[in-house]
């Protein structure tokens, strides 16, 4: 991984089309985004999507297990599986990348950059690197 500490130049000259983009954030930061493609995680998804389950099951196994089956063949459980997987799927990517803090914007899997909320931003840096690196 590189991590990218470069003057910022906004320029608009290379094409994004072909390149892998990746937000992690959270509520406290929140990264915008233009027209880009991008896949967004918010790591707070993760907590919120915890408090979708169920509260206070019987204290009965019987019932409990009754209880949580009927939820089971709810829409919306199937929602809140879906928000799990989700969330945990950026709480693992964050991970992999072994970020050190939010936000981070990583490109192409490779480039990190920290500290920038807005993806324009980040692919201005990126590119200015990319030029002054002659890649």
């Amino acid at each position: 991984m590189r991590l990218l500490a470069i003057p910022l130049l906004l320029t608009a000259s290379m094409s994004w089309a072909n390149v892998s983009i990746e937000v992690f954030t959270n509520d406290r930061f929140p990264v915008s985004n233009s027209d880009h493609k991008i896949t967004y995680y918010n790591l707070d998804d993760r907590q919120r999507a915890q408090m979708r389950l169920p509260k206070n099951l019987p204290a009965d196994l019987a019932k409990a297990k009754q209880v949580a089956s009927q939820y089971m063949q709810t829409a919306d459980f199937r929602k809140t599986v879906d928000a799990l997987k989700n969330a945990y799927q950026g709480y693992i990517a964050a991970l992999d990348y072994q970020l050190a803090k939010l936000p981070a914007i990583v490109i192409d899997g490779e480039y990190i950059l920290y500290g920038v909320t807005s993806v324009d931003k980040a692919l201005a840096l990126y590119e200015q690197y990319q030029e002054r690196e002659g890649q």
